[in-house]
């Protein structure tokens, strides 16, 4: 599996747009797990189940039918498949080319979305945040809880910070690629970036996407976008 952030700081980046971290650390996430945030960078503080009793999520956690599942977070995407003399590129490869700051590309292959229906312990949840001083001014941003998690059997994940980057990846089989479906089998390896990305490349099981709520000044939880 290929995470290698190229010159990024490893770190959970936001895709912004559609509210999901990109896991690149490739940390264990649970729904119900807790986490101060400094920077693009998550500390994990435990489970909401071990940090607190009264509170199970178990039974409030639902989770869809597998599905491919992909898309592209930014304002201006290009992408190109191999043959092709005038960009380069050779069979079996392709070239994103990000357009945009901050932009994401993600294509993944049965994926399973987990969602914790907040409502459920909503009341329970907001004492606890209460109790640590998470619902001051000052620290609303810096806790979070995970309350939905991707994982799929495969998948390629890659943000890009800059705009007008260049990346092309290769595929390991001789097949050729027509397709963005193709990149969800995760069987590519980096071939080139004109800047700096980090990335998920995987053709086994990943966990590369969350999704996290804060707490509003009303008291509300939202999803951190």
């Amino acid at each position: 599996m290929s995470a290698s952030s190229r010159s990024l700081t490893k770190s959970n980046r936001l895709f912004s747009g559609v509210g999901y971290y990109g896991n690149f650390l490739n940390s264990p996430v649970k729904i119900g797990d807790i986490f101060q945030v400094d920077g693009n960078e998550h500390i994990k503080l435990g489970n909401i189940q071990q940090l607190t009793t009264g509170i199970s999520i178990k039974e409030f956690i639902e989770q869809s039918n597998e599905a491919n599942f992909k898309f592209t977070s930014g304002k201006s995407f290009e992408i190109n498949f191999g043959v092709n003399a005038e960009l380069k590129l050779a069979k079996g490869e392709v070239l994103i080319n990000f357009k945009s700051n901050s932009s994401a590309f993600v294509s993944l292959n049965d994926a399973k979305v987990s969602v914790l229906s907040i409502g459920m312990i909503e009341d329970k949840l907001k004492a606890y945040w209460k109790s640590k001083g998470y619902d001051q001014a000052g620290n609303r941003r810096n806790y979070i809880i995970v309350s939905s998690v991707i994982e799929s059997v495969s998948g390629t994940v890659i943000f890009s910070e800059e705009k007008n980057n260049k990346v092309v990846l290769k595929a390991s089989t001789d097949e050729e690629i027509k397709s963005i479906k193709a990149l969800g089998s995760g069987q590519f390896e980096y071939v080139s970036n004109t800047k700096a990305t980090l990335e998920i490349i995987s053709p086994k099981t990943i966990q590369p996407l969350y999704r996290a709520l804060w707490i509003r000044a009303n008291g509300k939880f939202d999803i951190v976008s």
